[in-house]
């Protein structure tokens, strides 16, 4: 009876120990980390200022236009000292009947600091207290012959920046 009794002793150890590793918890932590949303800012349009049928090209320097021109002007705000990637669209300014080709020349910095801006790579970063970056907007226009139809000629730039 006493080997009786040891044997059941052991089986039903062995059963409740069975029965404890069927079971288990263990802890994750689960972790998001979230951004700024950007926003991008439209301070000014590319203005060539005033040109004359013949001249052939009108060149708008972005960190330093001549007088009567403006750099068209965007500024992004984002999550402080991040890297955002940038690219962008143009069109071709036209006026009923004429078109002349669009060269765009897109430059930055990430303080507001038009003179000192640089030619940019596929991401920048965000200034890394404001969470600012400033970009400026001039090019190339070429087409500007004898017989050039006079009028506002207009056509578009599209800054498009992503985390």
């Amino acid at each position: 009876m006493k080997k009786l009794m040891l044997i059941a002793a052991m089986v039903l150890g062995f059963a409740g120990m069975s029965f404890a590793q069927m079971s288990g918890s263990q802890v994750i932590n689960v972790d998001v980390s979230i951004l700024h949303a950007l926003t991008i800012t439209t301070y000014s349009n590319a203005n060539f200022g005033t040109t004359y049928a013949g001249v052939g090209s009108d060149t708008l320097n972005p960190v330093s236009p001549a007088t009567g021109q403006t750099a068209g002007t965007f500024v992004v705000n984002g999550e402080p000292g991040h890297a955002i990637n940038v690219s962008y669209t143009s069109t071709s300014p036209s006026v009923t009947g004429a078109t002349v080709t669009y060269a765009p020349s897109l430059v930055g910095l990430n303080a507001n600091t038009q003179a000192s801006a640089g030619t940019l790579g596929a991401s920048v970063n965000l200034d890394g207290s404001t969470g600012n970056f400033y970009f400026w907007v001039g090019g190339v226009l070429n087409g500007i012959t004898s017989g050039a139809v006079s009028g506002t000629y207009s056509g578009t730039f599209t800054l498009s920046v992503a985390y």
